[in-house]
């Protein structure tokens, strides 16, 4: 018989081809092998999931997180071992990076490992792979800071002082220029007026703000020197602030720290103290001066001489005043001021200061206004007197003789008004703020001058009685003083 022409595939034919496919299935398996050695040695958990949400890979670190072994994880369905993360930010996450194929990142506390966790969830051919670690310590990190930082707003929102914090800007010669408000308080607001700050520049909101501001935090900002200095703004209303300056965060964004207080009321005090101190200097060493030119004359005439003794007198009298004036101030300083009250008509105590007055101003025309039915007032007869006397020497003093003073009372309501009006050469609207301050004085030159004491006292007696004090005054036409004081009867009422 013939052979057949096509030749037959033994078994041992296949026997090469087999070992090549053993070989790579061997190099396949060492692969993987060396693979899940690195994913072992990750300390970020991983695991992986087919579409079905059946785990089909999970390394050591994931193991440990869970504490679960690979044998109970592998095969089994994510949820139904973990029904717990439900629900939460986590899940999420993962279900979003499922259903649309994108990765999907998640921050949350794991109910899983109970720990806060970070990881990425990204999608495979097959399902979908996840790592994650432990970052409670990160969230701890983030707390502390969170609380910090509420606990420095919560100072800052709280303190009396003004805060901002702002970045100096530099021109190209390295100059400071401008600076811009990144962050305020509210007691900002109160001690500079200025508002909706943030975000804008000093030159926007002020202008014309002196350069000493910029110069100095320029310095601060260049070199993290801190610096405590007082400075005026006379673009801010004339304003002084008492300021502390510091740099903070990266030298490089010149951001600058400051808290500052509002101390234009305390510069302006000061100011007046040490015009006091010259004042009283010269107002009662002119007296001294007389009363030891007089008695150097009778010295060495060896004998009595009326005009020195007058003299004398009205110096003595002047330095009396003065004296009482310091007194008075005392006593309304510490709270040690006693009122008498009792029912007074305050037409009859104009009446009779009036009358104390004229003798002491022939020269002058005092006239008094008055409604012919009398209304009490619950006062210290004396005090309220004190105030009288007071208008109206001011009324004399700066009155040209033969003036005309008036002096009108008029019920109006509840209240009794008393008002001193004169013919002098009236006073600047600028003064007015001021004139019932301690130590103030807005006199001309040529009139002599008190410590500046009289309307501040005034002021103090008739609040002290639940009244109130104002002028009203026409640069070269004359001022009017008002007092208004509780009628007897509403003060009674209100007891």
């Amino acid at each position: 018989m013939e052979s057949s022409s096509s030749a037959s595939t033994s078994p041992a034919d296949s026997l090469p081809h087999l070992a090549g496919q053993q070989q790579r299935l061997e190099a396949l398996q060492g692969e993987n092998a060396t693979l899940w050695q690195v994913l072992d040695l990750m300390s970020e958990a991983f695991w992986a999931v087919d579409r079905d949400w059946t785990i089909t890979a999970v390394n050591a670190a994931a193991e440990r997180s869970w504490g679960r072994t690979r044998d109970e994880l592998l095969g089994r369905h994510i949820w139904e071992l973990f029904p717990e993360v439900v629900g939460t930010p986590n899940y999420t996450a993962i279900q979003q990076a499922m259903r649309s194929g994108v990765s999907q990142t998640f921050y949350d506390r794991s109910p899983a490992v109970r720990r806060w966790v970070a990881g990425r969830a990204d999608p495979t051919p097959t399902g979908l792979v996840v790592h994650f670690q432990d970052a409670t310590q990160l969230r701890e990190r983030e707390l502390a800071r969170q609380q910090s930082e509420e606990r420095y707003r919560a100072i800052l929102e709280s303190i009396d002082e003004g805060f901002c914090l702002i970045e100096v800007i530099f021109d190209a010669d390295g100059r400071a220029v401008d600076y811009r408000f990144l962050e305020t308080n509210p007691a900002f607001e109160e001690h500079t007026s200025l508002h909706n700050a943030v975000g804008r520049t000093i030159r926007e909101l002020v202008p014309d703000l002196n350069d000493e501001w910029f110069a100095t935090y320029g310095h601060v900002a260049r070199t993290g020197e801190p610096i405590r200095f007082a400075q005026d703004a006379p673009a801010m209303e004339n304003r002084w602030f008492d300021v502390y300056a510091f740099r903070l965060g990266n030298p490089d964004r010149n951001m600058v720290g400051i808290l500052f207080t509002n101390i234009t009321e305390r510069k302006h005090m000061e100011r007046l103290q040490q015009d006091f101190v010259a004042m009283a200097s010269h107002d009662l060493s002119g007296p001294v001066t007389v009363l030891r030119a007089r008695a150097q004359l009778m010295q060495r005439k060896k004998a009595y001489d009326d005009d020195s003794m007058t003299a004398i007198i009205e110096q003595t009298q002047r330095m009396e005043r003065l004296i009482v004036d310091l007194r008075e101030l005392v006593r309304l300083e510490t709270g040690s001021l006693e009122l008498r009250r009792t029912p007074v008509a305050l037409e009859a105590l104009a009446q009779a200061a009036v009358e104390r007055m004229q003798l002491q101003a022939p020269n002058h025309d005092l006239q008094l206004v008055a409604p012919d039915s009398p209304q009490e007032v619950l006062a210290d007869a004396d005090r309220i007197a004190q105030v009288l006397d007071n208008l109206l020497g001011n009324a004399v003093k700066y009155s040209p003789e033969g003036g005309v003073i008036t002096v009108t009372v008029r019920h109006a309501a509840d209240l009794v008004q008393i008002s001193v009006a004169d013919q002098g050469p009236g006073i600047d609207a600028s003064a007015i703020p001021h004139l019932f301050d301690r130590f103030y004085r807005a006199g001309l030159r040529d009139v002599a001058a008190g410590l500046g004491l009289g309307l501040y006292i005034a002021r103090t007696l008739v609040v002290a009685h639940g009244g109130e004090i104002w002028v009203d005054s026409t640069p070269g036409v004359g001022s009017t003083f008002h007092v208004t004081l509780p009628q007897a009867s509403g003060q009674e009422n209100q007891a």
